[in-house]
């Protein structure tokens, strides 16, 4: 099992010599012989992004420390949430638990998680060198050997991911396109809807759409079981403005055949699932 460990800080890239968490990971990981690689990368989405994509599936586990809190520059929850597969909704709420019983109600201030991407598990967890060794002995460790074989015997044909979200900003289509450059099935298709300019020569002053998120990823499984493909579904909700992404969805698949009836097939049953009203310019 090798581990890939990045610490997102833009003061240790400068001073280096203050990282406290270099040397607990060498005697921590040294003390149990487990292959490991760490860095320091810079505090900003695309850095933190473009560290983990190119650990996942290379490394079995990967952590990311730091910016898990409430500050204006905490920016790994942001980054990575988007990306993640297969979320691990528990693993926040034992850390925080964890956490409480040494620091008190300051450790309900961490927006730790966990997950999968692609055939790693990706734990983001706050920078602290103590509250790494809390986590790392108590869970990580014998929930990665476990965890590790399971996504061993489950990669295959169907893998699905879906995500109902207030807006699809830039964040959400940089971890869209981490998606499929990772996916590498010889085809791959892309529909995208946006909110329309003008319907029927009335001009649209916004659009509002309700989609639920178990409603999305019905719809999802039901196509890549169908069809055997990969499918990624991404769609928002509320309030959009004209020429704003509403749909993304992305089929990959053997052939392009198989992906353009997939693609066809998931936008009807979107359509059949979703609520929208156009709002018009009086």
């Amino acid at each position: 099992m090798k581990f890939y460990i990045c610490t997102v800080s833009d003061h240790l890239l400068i001073n280096p010599d203050k990282d406290r968490v270099k040397p607990f990971l060498k005697n921590f990981f040294g003390a149990r012989k487990i292959e490991y690689s760490y860095e320091i990368v810079p505090n900003e989405k695309y850095e933190i992004l473009r560290a983990v994509s190119t650990a996942v599936n290379k490394y079995e586990v990967i952590l990311v420390l730091g910016g898990t809190g409430i500050g204006d520059t905490d920016l790994t929850v942001e980054a990575l949430r988007p990306v993640i597969d297969k979320e691990l909704h528990g693993f926040g709420e034992v850390l925080r638990s964890l956490s409480y019983k040494d620091v008190g109600p300051k450790a309900l201030l961490s927006r730790a998680f966990a997950g999968r991407m692609g055939s790693s598990l990706v734990f983001v967890l706050p920078g602290n060198p103590s509250a790494i060794k809390l986590v790392l002995d108590k869970v990580i460790v014998p929930l990665a050997e476990h965890g590790i074989e399971v996504i061993k015997g489950k990669l295959e044909w169907g893998d699905v991911f879906s995500s109902v979200v207030e807006r699809i900003d830039e964040n959400v289509l940089k971890g869209l396109f981490v998606r499929v450059w990772r996916d590498k099935r010889p085809a791959t298709g892309i529909y995208i809807g946006k909110v329309k300019f003008q319907v029927n020569g009335r001009r649209v002053l916004y659009m509002e759409n309700i989609i639920k998120q178990r409603d999305l990823e019905e719809i999802s499984n039901k196509v890549a079981k169908e069809y055997n493909v990969n499918v990624t579904t991404i769609a928002a909700r509320g309030k959009l403005k004209p020429g704003e992404p509403i749909f993304i969805a992305v089929i990959s698949a053997t052939n392009r055949n198989t992906v353009n009836r997939a693609l066809r097939k998931i936008v009807e049953l979107y359509k059949e699932r979703v609520y929208h009203r156009d709002i018009f310019i009086s």
